[in-house]
């Protein structure tokens, strides 16, 4: 038996990974099952490496790429949860995709965003009018800040990507 199964357990309702030793989901409160159960008794095969066909669509904590990647499962996507290395998706962990699907699972993932954060249209559609979309005030040129209140909007307009701009991190 695989080393990780042993030392796994998973939630049969949200797919959320536990220590052995945890009895019960802290999400939905459901009883965990051995790893094995849940995979099957064959030795899984080794996670692929990004360079392997896959591509990060979304980085993060672990909890938030493994809500990602459970709410893309249920549509159908095949998404897989990986310690990203630091330079594919700026550490952490990654939402990785086969490559053919990438395209559709990040509208997907914008959808989904988007539903979760009801105001992210209205906020774009300030910036794009030169608004700040925290205070109202007007946003000066390619400041990256407000003005006002200091919100970062983003990388200065004269950036073209190759780090003379000192703000893109390009």
């Amino acid at each position: 038996m695989d080393e990780q199964n042993e030392q796994t357990k998973i939630c049969p309702d949200c797919g959320a990974e536990f220590y052995a030793y945890v009895k019960e989901c802290s999400r939905c409160l459901s009883e965990l099952v051995p790893a094995e159960e849940i995979r099957g008794t064959s030795k899984p095969s080794a996670p692929k490496h990004p360079s392997d066909g896959l591509v990060c669509i979304e980085d993060g904590s672990y909890e938030r790429a493994n809500e990602l990647a459970w709410a893309l499962r249920e549509k159908g996507f095949d998404a897989t949860v990986l310690r990203a290395p630091a330079a594919s998706c700026g550490g952490g962990f990654g939402v990785f995709v086969e490559q053919g699907i990438a395209r559709d699972a990040a509208l997907y993932r914008d959808e989904l965003l988007k539903k979760l954060n009801g105001g992210l249209e209205e906020a774009e559609a300030k910036l794009r009018a030169g608004i700040c979309p925290a205070c109202g005030a007007a946003l000066m040129g390619s400041s990256e800040e407000c003005p006002d209140c200091g919100l970062f909007v983003g990388v200065s307009d004269d950036c073209e990507g190759d780090g003379s701009c000192g703000s893109c991190g390009h």
